[in-house]
């Protein structure tokens, strides 16, 4: 009777192992074969934005602010080094506003103008671009000048829409 118990033991013993083997190669199966979330990250832009006027009455360019959401804008400064918390002086912010600078070429800035019904080209920001950090929320600050100044009685049209593209801030009103 002893000899018995000792099997039903050992035979217990084993489905246990079994069990906890097949129970680990099930999670290593699982997470090997996952795919990986792929999440489209969205940032939402306030954009405010004005026509550069030369003083003989050409538009020079286009002058945008973009006050970025709050949790991008939590996102971008965490981590920064300052003074003090919570607060970041233009100095302090000059690197980030020169990785969103450039890392908006890429994207034509998000902007596309055409006048008389051609294609406008627009330069890369005029010097003293920065960025601000007010209530929690970053506010770029860039101009674009025109590649050649527009008449002003052109038709022209200006859009933040990048053609065929997922990518695209939208102009609030």
């Amino acid at each position: 009777m002893r000899h018995h118990f000792g099997a039903l033991l050992l035979n217990a013993r084993w489905e246990r192992m079994i069990t906890s083997i097949r129970i680990l190669l099930f999670t290593f199966l699982s997470l090997a074969f996952a795919a990986p979330a792929l999440a489209h990250p969205h940032v939402w832009v306030t954009m405010h934005t004005e026509l550069v006027y030369a003083p003989d009455g050409r538009i020079t360019g286009v002058k945008h602010e973009w006050a970025f959401d709050d949790m991008f804008s939590a996102f971008a400064t965490q981590g920064l080094d300052t003074k003090e918390k919570g607060k970041f002086t233009r100095e302090e912010l000059a690197p980030l506003a020169q990785v969103n600078v450039e890392s908006l070429k890429e994207y034509g800035y998000f902007t596309y103008a055409t006048a008389d019904g051609k294609k406008t080209p627009l330069t890369d920001p005029a010097p003293g671009y920065w960025l601000d950090y007010n209530n929690q929320i970053l506010t770029l600050h860039f101009t674009l000048p025109f590649k050649t100044p527009l008449k002003a009685l052109c038709i022209w049209k200006l859009s933040t829409e990048r053609p065929r593209s997922q990518t695209s801030p939208r102009m609030m009103r």
